[in-house]
């Protein structure tokens, strides 16, 4: 199956932080709370972030001490991260491709902020994500937020065309719930799934959270 490109691609004129960041950051520290680490043995664990968009999030897990990479289509995004971090490896390419040729398949953790929304092709991505995991290892995966009063405000408001990005090139196609979120995972059999939310108010969270463990 050949790779499905987007035509445009996000582009980044620095490596700071973007308003999700805020919250999502938050997020992810819950999660990475799952393995056993302290501020010694951070050096030993490496994590992958898959979709990194311009360095941000990695950059902040450099700074904790973690051995990390990333990847993402977007050019400039790359260029970004790359000269924020020089200390660390970012390669253009597809969350389609195999990760293994690129990276190893050897990671403690894979994080993934606001991707899978983007994607025809969800379980092949998942899949990836999978085989570049250690046995053991730690995914942490973040999507927009659908909820029923979520849902029913934004159509009250008129802003559920803002909300459904239709005219945005390269925006969100799928719409997770919790629900649909854990089958893709439990298909390729990730155990002890976490959920929580992020962002806003209850049942108005932006960011659905969750964190799970390859068999």
């Amino acid at each position: 199956m050949s790779d499905i490109k987007c035509k445009f691609e996000y582009g980044y004129d620095d490596s700071t932080q973007c308003f999700m960041h805020v919250y999502l950051l938050k997020a992810i520290d819950k999660a990475l709370s799952r393995i056993s680490y302290n501020s010694k043995t951070t050096c030993n664990f490496k994590v992958l972030d898959a979709g990194c968009g311009n360095g941000y999030v990695a950059g902040c897990l450099l700074k904790k001490g973690f051995l990390v990479a990333g990847f993402d289509t977007s050019v400039t995004g790359i260029e970004q991260a790359r000269i924020a971090h020089p200390e660390a490896k970012f390669e253009v390419m597809s969350v389609y491709e195999d990760i293994g040729m690129y990276f190893g398949n050897d990671w403690d953790v894979i994080i993934s902020c606001e991707v899978i929304e983007h994607l025809y092709d969800p379980r092949r991505f998942i899949l990836n994500l999978k085989n570049a995991l250690r046995p053991g290892g730690l995914l942490i995966l973040t999507t927009v937020y659908h909820g029923y009063l979520k849902n029913l405000l934004l159509a009250l408001t008129g802003k559920m065309d803002q909300h459904f990005t239709a005219l945005w090139d390269c925006g969100h196609i799928k719409f997770w719930s919790g629900k649909t979120i854990r089958v893709i995972l439990e298909e390729q059999d990730f155990t002890d799934l976490k959920f929580h939310n992020a962002g806003s108010f209850p049942f108005l969270w932006k960011s659905i959270v969750v964190s799970c463990f390859k068999d």
